[in-house]
């Protein structure tokens, strides 16, 4: 969780967390899409709502 979460884009971490086994496969997808764009998605709308 502590990875996923952290404020700082961390590929490494990413793919390390994105290989363990049972992982759900909608965070391995996010994951995936993270290291895809080298960036971490904008949480503003889900933890705020629209402004």
């Amino acid at each position: 969780m502590k990875i996923y979460f952290a404020s700082e884009f961390d590929a490494q971490s990413y793919d390390r967390l994105a290989s363990c086994e049972g992982l759900a496969a909608t965070w391995v997808n996010s994951l995936h899409r993270r290291l895809d764009k080298q960036k971490i998605e904008n949480w503003q709308m889900r933890l705020f709502g629209p402004v």
